[in-house]
C-alpha cells in the first residue's frame, strides 16, 4: 500500500571462491566502466564543468554576523572560480617562483579557499600536499620534510603551529594564510619565513601567466596518512589516476549537475576530493560546513543537500526518498546519527515506536525489492528524519571504514 514502482540497480557482485576463514567474500563491481571522455587530468575535469555551468554556483560559505550566528550561504560562481585560481597561479608563479610539479601544501579545514588553491595548482601542474588540520607537532614536520615543501597555505588560525614547526623544516620559505588577520609579521620574519595573504598573492599586479596544464602521468597530489600510526604514509597519485577515480565513483553514485554537495568530510581524505572533483565536472554546487562538526545539522538545514555518501541499510538510507540527493560520509559519523534516532524511537515507546518499526520493516524490504520510497511511510515518519539532513538527501554512501 502506497509503495512506488522504482528499478533496483546492482552495484557490487561476489567473486566466487573469495571467501576465507574469518573473512567474507571479495566484492567487485558488475561489468566493466570504460572511461567515456578524453579527461585525463584534474584541470581538464575542471574546465568541463567550468563549460557546462560558468554562471552556475559553485563554492557556498556561512559568514557569521558580530553576534557570531551564521547566515545564509554565499556563494562563487565557477567563472569566479576560474578567475580567482588563475589570480593565485599568476601570484605563485610571480611572487613565490613555484616551478612545475613542485609540492604546495594545503592546511586547513574545508573551506572555498582550499578548493581555489587546489584549482589554482593543477592550472599549473603542481603537486598538492593536503595536511589533515588535526595533525600534531611530529607529523608536521614530517610532511613538510618529506617533501621539501617551501610554500604551504593554511588557514589564519593554524599560522602559529606553523611557525612553532619552522625550527625542524628547513625547506619551508612561504607561509601564505586563507585569512587576512595572520598575527605579527615579525615572528615571521624571525624564524626565516616570509608570510603573506592569499589577498596578497592574488593581487600581484604582474600579468596573468599562462596555464601550465599537466600531463596524465604528472602527479596530481601526495596523500598523507593522518599519523595515528606512526609517521605519516603518503600515497602517490598522478593526474591519471585521480580522474580515472573520479569518473568510475560518477558512475557509481549517479550524481548530476543541480545536486547541492555538503564538504565536511576532511579534504586530505582522498574520498572527499574524489566527491568534489565530481562535483566540478558537472557544474554543480559544494557549501562548506562552518568547521566544526556540532554545527553540521544547522549547515544541513540551511543548504540542503543533495550529496550524504552508508552502504548499508539504516534508518538513513530508507528515510530517503526520490526526490533528494546524495550525501557522503564515513561511519563514526552515521553511528552517531544511527545511536541517536534509535534512542529517540526507543525513548518515545508505545505506539510510536511500534509504528517506526513496522514502517522501517516495510522500507526495508521495499528496498530488497527495488522500491525506495512509500507515500504513507515516507509522509508519516521518515520525512521527519529526512528534514534534519536538509530534506533533499536520497541516496547515503558511506565509505573509509566497515559500518
Amino acid at each position: 500500500m502506497g509503495a512506488a514502482e522504482s528499478t533496483s540497480r546492482v552495484f557490487s557482485q561476489e567473486i566466487p571462491f573469495s571467501d576465507a576463514p574469518g573473512y567474507g567474500p571479495i566484492r567487485t563491481a558488475p561489468g566493466n566502466l570504460p572511461l567515456a571522455d578524453h579527461t585525463t587530468t584534474l584541470w581538464e575535469n575542471f574546465k568541463v564543468g567550468l563549460s557546462v555551468g560558468a554562471d552556475n554556483q559553485y563554492l557556498g560559505t556561512r559568514s557569521r554576523n558580530a553576534s557570531g550566528k551564521a547566515g545564509p550561504y554565499t556563494w562563487l560562481t565557477y567563472n569566479e572560480a576560474h578567475d580567482r585560481a588563475t589570480r593565485i597561479a599568476t601570484g605563485f608563479h610571480h611572487l613565490l617562483k613555484v616551478g612545475r610539479q613542485e609540492v604546495v601544501g594545503l592546511f586547513s579545514k574545508n573551506r572555498a579557499e582550499w578548493i581555489l588553491t587546489e584549482i589554482a595548482c593543477n592550472r599549473m601542474s603542481y603537486v598538492v600536499v593536503p595536511l589533515y588540520d588535526t595533525l600534531g607537532p611530529k607529523a608536521i614536520p614530517f610532511i613538510l620534510n618529506h617533501t621539501s615543501m617551501r610554500v604551504l597555505v593554511c588557514s589564519g588560525d593554524l599560522v602559529a603551529t606553523v611557525l612553532q614547526a619552522k625550527a625542524d623544516c628547513p625547506s619551508l620559505e612561504f607561509v601564505v594564510s586563507m585569512d587576512d588577520s595572520v598575527g605579527p609579521i615579525h615572528d615571521a620574519d624571525s624564524k626565516g619565513v616570509t608570510l603573506l595573504t592569499l589577498h596578497e598573492v592574488e593581487t600581484v599586479p604582474d600579468a596573468t601567466v599562462p596555464p601550465s596544464p599537466p600531463t596524465p602521468s604528472d602527479v596530481s597530489t601526495i596523500c598523507y596518512t593522518s599519523g595515528t600510526t606512526g609517521d605519516p604514509k603518503g600515497a602517490i597519485l598522478t593526474h591519471r589516476n585521480y580522474t580515472t577515480a573520479t569518473l568510475m565513483l560518477a558512475d557509481r553514485i549517479d550524481c548530476r549537475g543541480h545536486m547541492v554537495h555538503i564538504s565536511y568530510l576532511p579534504l586530505p581524505h582522498v574520498m572527499e576530493r574524489c566527491v568534489t572533483s565530481i562535483i566540478a565536472r558537472l557544474g554543480a554546487s559544494m557549501g562548506f560546513y562552518q568547521g566544526d562538526v556540532i554545527h553540521l545539522m544547522d549547515d544541513m538545514a540551511e543548504l540542503k543537500p543533495h550529496l550524504y555518501i552508508p552502504l548499508h541499510i539504516s534508518p538513513y538510507a530508507i528515510c530517503c526518498g526520490q526526490h533528494g540527493g546524495r550525501f557522503v560520509s564515513v561511519p563514526r559519523l552515521f553511528n552517531r546519527v544511527y545511536d541517536k534516532i534509535v534512542q529517540g524511537v526507543a525513548s518515545a515507546g508505545g505506539v510510536k515506536k511500534l509504528m517506526f518499526d513496522y514502517a522501517y520493516a516495510t522500507k526495508k524490504q521495499g528496498l530488497a525489492d527495488g522500491t525506495n520510497v512509500h507515500a504513507l511511510w515516507d509522509a508519516l515518519v521518515f520525512s521527519k528524519i529526512q528534514a534534519v539532513l536538509g530534506g533533499r538527501v536520497e541516496l547515503i554512501v558511506s565509505g573509509s571504514a566497515p559500518l
